[in-house]
């Protein structure tokens, strides 16, 4: 497995998932419903025939986000461009507006390049991976800069 990343990019660049390795044969990519193109593609470009099976559907919640007027959070993790699209739909308002200047912290480059042009303005950390312990660890490693610097 990759040691840092675990998006499309960093397992196309794994040595097993070169052409010399993957000419001519079949994949499988077991994937929600709409999911990204970009591991298909470059195996495709590499020699493989590439199937899919999709086998979950992603559907946005509708919470109950009161509770973010009196309690609003201290930093946010967002771990896909869906829950980046999903908070940019769901914080409209003056409320909204205020969560979207939060700190920010994801899992890779593409995704924050994502909350930029969904209009997060507040500083935006990557996390070495989508792992829990890396996502709390930049959370840590952003709230130790602010508090300390």
């Amino acid at each position: 497995w990759p040691n840092s990343d675990y998006g499309s990019e960093a397992l196309l660049a794994m040595p097993g998932l070169q052409r010399t390795m993957v000419n001519g044969q079949q994949m499988l990519i077991v994937r929600g419903e709409g999911g990204r193109e970009t591991l298909a593609e470059g195996l495709t470009e590499r020699g493989s025939v590439v199937e899919y099976a999709e086998v979950y559907r992603r559907r946005r919640a509708t919470p109950d986000l009161s509770a973010l007027k009196t309690f609003p959070p201290d930093i946010i993790i967002a771990t896909s461009a869906e829950v980046l699209d999903s908070l940019t739909e769901m914080f409209s308002g003056a409320v909204g507006m205020k969560v979207m200047e939060k700190p920010l912290v994801v899992p890779a480059a593409r995704l924050c390049e994502h909350a930029i042009q969904c209009g997060f303005s507040g500083p935006i950390a990557q996390a070495t991976s989508a792992r829990d312990a890396d996502l709390i660890c930049a959370c840590v490693e952003w709230l130790c800069a602010t508090t300390n610097g």
